[in-house]
């Protein structure tokens, strides 16, 4: 497996108040984030990690995908056919039960592709701190589902679903919203939300005074965007990750873990957090290992429409049967398909409910509700 990487920053101050509680107060550095920092971190890797493991691959999409392939075109402000040699970044976030407030439709799309239109929209929070994000990368072109694919245009749609690992592993950099719980949350530390001056959480420990940095992996696991099915492929697709949490910002690539001057390989336990679906072992068991692993990680996750079951794996399938040289069948790989008929219910898990239907048969894992 790659050793992937994050830089982090922001310390937390840990000291035992009134001999009963324990409690972290985290003193911001600033009250936004350092994006000459962030520069630095994207363009280190860009610059020193090898291309075969943190590069962007710019691999074509297929004919009928890269026609309708779309992009926020952020200096015009509006949406665009992509050019095809263009940096661009993608976001990965939670829309919440609200939907996006805006999306693409056969209705509005002459108008959202009107240079200027995005100016006279209400964009949801979480997109337009992005794109914020964006100007202060240099990067002049989001990818956002909402925004990038025609939602009721049924061909169109399903051409850029089965694209996604495409489109992920080209995206210089993927914007997660990882403490974002709607589209309308926003990015925590960006100008237009700041963070608090100050942040107490109780915590249950044995006094102590301390010093710790903050932490991905326990952000990480915490979060809403992390239960979530369709974030688990964006995430493993993605070749660089910038994390907006609630109180810290976290560059993510395949090579190194770091915060401030400190640069260190990851602990086991971290890196099994993420998968490089480029590395995924070339012998049969290892490839059937590892495809066990993605569902098994995959089906904790949520849906809002169970009928998404198998489109919120597609991307991380489509990797999978590059690499694995195969094709899927309804979640299941051909060429392990009698092993993959065997899977079953965790018993910690909870089964689906009489009356609970789905659009895939028994013997696949997407009939299970997950």
């Amino acid at each position: 497996m790659t050793n992937q990487g994050w830089f982090s920053f922001q310390t937390k101050l840990t000291y035992w108040k009134n001999g009963f509680n324990l409690i972290k107060v985290g003193p911001w550095q600033d009250a936004t984030v350092d994006f000459g920092l962030v520069r630095k971190w994207v363009q280190t890797c860009k610059e020193d990690h090898p291309e075969s493991v943190c590069g962007t691959p710019n691999i074509p999409l297929r004919e009928d995908a890269e026609r309708e392939f779309r992009l926020i075109d952020i200096e015009k402000m509006c949406v665009v056919l992509a050019p095809s040699t263009e940096e661009y970044a993608a976001l990965s976030y939670v829309w919440g039960k609200s939907g996006a407030k805006l999306e693409l439709v056969k209705s509005n799309q002459s108008a959202i592709e009107t240079e200027g239109s995005l100016l006279e929209h209400h964009l949801p929070e979480t997109i337009s701190d992005a794109m914020s994000v964006c100007k202060e990368l240099g990067i002049n072109y989001l990818w956002v589902d909402a925004l990038c694919i025609v939602q009721d245009a049924a061909e169109i749609k399903l051409s850029q679903i089965t694209s996604m690992d495409k489109i992920y592993s080209n995206a210089s950099l993927t914007i997660i919203a990882l403490a974002a719980t709607s589209g309308a949350s926003g990015l925590v530390g960006t100008a237009n939300r700041p963070r608090q001056e100050w942040l107490f959480s109780p915590r249950e420990y044995l006094p102590q005074m301390h010093e710790t940095k903050s932490s991905l992996p326990n952000e990480l696991l915490a979060a809403v965007w992390n239960t979530r099915g369709w974030t688990y492929q964006e995430r493993i697709l993605s070749r660089r990750c910038l994390y907006f949490g609630q109180s810290s910002v976290y560059f993510q690539c395949r090579q190194v873990l770091s915060w401030k001057e400190t640069h260190l390989q990851y602990p086991k336990g971290i890196r099994d957090l993420f998968v490089s679906y480029g590395r995924w072992g070339p012998s049969k068991g290892e490839e059937f290992t590892k495809y066990c692993e993605c569902v098994e990680s995959y089906t904790r996750r949520e849906l809002t429409q169970k009928s998404d079951m198998i489109n919120a794996f597609t991307g991380a399938s489509e990797a999978l049967s590059s690499t694995f040289k195969t094709t899927f069948f309804l979640g299941l790989p051909e060429k392990f398909f009698h092993s993959a008929l065997v899977w079953y219910f965790n018993h910690n898990e909870q089964r689906p409910q009489s009356g609970e239907r789905t659009d895939f048969p028994s013997w696949s894992w997407a009939g299970s509700l997950g």
